[in-house]
């Protein structure tokens, strides 16, 4: 989709997990046949050996570049359905500085 390919991939690639021991985890909640996949039809794959090209880090783009759509959309789409919201609330906090590098 990046590149206006024909055909988008359904898949996410991750090269690592920190930590390590919840890639079974992660691999249930997202991976292929998850619920994850099927309502949505995409899913997470851990790639457990890969090659990567010479400074291949230089090239990454960040998967959420402005993280305020990111916290505008669990507030509107999400939090409304939630029980527990000051436990969700500070999950996402804590994404949001996470993913801001804060």
């Amino acid at each position: 989709m990046l590149y206006d390919l024909p055909r988008p991939t359904v898949d996410v690639d991750c090269l690592s997990v920190i930590p390590v021991e919840e890639t079974a985890s992660l691999q249930s909640l997202a991976g292929g046949g998850s619920a994850l996949h099927k309502e949505h039809g995409v899913y997470w794959r851990h790639v457990r050996i890969v090659t990567v090209p010479e400074n291949y880090q230089d090239r990454l783009l960040p998967m959420f570049p402005d993280l305020s759509v990111l916290e505008s959309r669990f507030q509107s789409e999400l939090r409304p359905y939630l029980a527990n919201t000051d436990r969700h609330d500070l999950t996402m906090r804590l994404w949001l500085e996470m993913l801001s590098g804060a």
